[in-house]
């Protein structure tokens, strides 16, 4: 097979920003026919079909392709534009004011809320079994103006490795960051003037009961590894109180050895207590049935091994320290000294003698 040059040439074509103009120009064509057939430039008249037949193929554009070019997003924002200009009964009103009081929003802000919504769904679904809820919708407005906004909120409580705890808080507002609190010293730290009102607010509502609490409980990761097999096809799979539990279950890949076999692994998360629940079952062509193995602690011999090393050790240079000590104690008495000493031995034995 020989290399094509000539469709290298196709490549720097396939720019979304053509599907985006393209798009923007029959939205546009749409927004014609609608200004023709209608009398009425009401917004009775005009924004039922604006949502029905022309804000679609916006919508598409701005959340099915990204990144989003500003370039390209003022093609599609102008469609938008002339749609809210036919309308009469606004023409005093601002293009933001005009989207606010139809009950709209500006392109950007819709991918953005596409966005939010698309990870609340997935976060809500990915932590189902544990009632984890990382987002939350207000059922209240809390601003003092129209439009739409949007807060963000962090707050946890870490587990360090010495035992204590830290716990943090942060808001955002629009994407900046509008007030912090300060575990350590328990206050707030406020980003502007609008967050100090708000700080305000909450120092004079005074400390409220806790909330929300967890306890931190060890988990530990159980391996389960198949060494020295053939032919490559193999099925490790963990089981917990005989149900299989891929969804939580980690694999490695199936990685040949020097001599022509494979090896492979796979990998659970576990409570300490619920270990003896659990069980690995390994499915293979050279076993007549598949297997299942009980998880058991790794050996301790490495770590007794190491400790018994030490113990013996010590006692090696305690014995070794000692007659050191012996040693430079004998050196030091000199040969004055040991002639004294065998001078006292002999005065000694004849004090002795002269007793006898």
């Amino acid at each position: 097979m020989r290399f094509n040059k000539a469709k290298c040439r196709v490549l720097p074509w396939l720019d979304m920003s053509q599907e985006r103009a393209l798009a923007a120009q029959k939205a546009n064509c749409i927004l014609g026919c609608i200004q023709r057939s209608v009398a009425s430039r009401s917004r009775e008249g005009i924004l039922p079909l604006y949502s029905a037949l022309v804000r679609p193929h916006l919508e598409y554009c701005i959340q099915l392709w990204s990144p989003q070019h500003k370039k390209d997003m003022e093609v599609l924002e102008r469609v938008q534009r002339r749609a809210m200009k036919m309308m009469r009964g606004m023409e005093h009103l601002s293009y933001e004011d005009r989207l606010t009081e139809l009950g709209l929003f500006s392109l950007e802000k819709r991918r953005l809320w596409g966005d939010l919504l698309a990870a609340f769904q997935y976060f809500k679904g990915a932590y189902r079994k544990d009632g984890d809820r990382h987002f939350s919708r207000a059922c209240c407005d809390r601003t003092s103006s129209n439009g739409a906004h949007t807060v963000q909120r962090m707050y946890g409580c870490d587990l360090l490795e010495d035992g204590s705890t830290r716990g943090y808080r942060q808001d955002a507002y629009d994407g900046r960051d509008f007030i912090a609190f300060d575990m350590d010293t328990m206050t707030f730290t406020a980003a502007d003037a609008a967050a100090q009102i708000t700080e305000r607010k909450w120092v004079e509502a005074g400390t409220v009961a806790e909330m929300l609490g967890k306890e931190a409980h060890g988990i530990l990761t159980l391996y389960c590894r198949a060494y020295g097999f053939y032919p490559r096809r193999i099925t490790v799979s963990w089981l917990k109180d005989g149900e299989v539990r891929d969804q939580d279950t980690e694999w490695g890949s199936v990685a040949p050895n020097s001599n022509g076999t494979y090896y492979t692994w796979a990998s659970i998360e576990a409570r300490p207590e619920e270990k003896d629940m659990y069980r690995c079952r390994v499915e293979h062509a050279s076993l007549p049935e598949p297997i299942l193995f009980a998880w058991e602690p790794e050996s301790n011999l490495l770590i007794i091994v190491l400790a018994v090393a030490v113990a013996v050790l010590a006692v090696i240079a305690i014995i070794a320290g000692f007659a050191f000590w012996k040693y430079r104690s004998g050196r030091a008495l000199g040969p004055a000294s040991k002639k004294a000493v065998e001078g006292m031995q002999g005065l000694g034995a004849q004090e002795g003698l002269l007793t006898a």
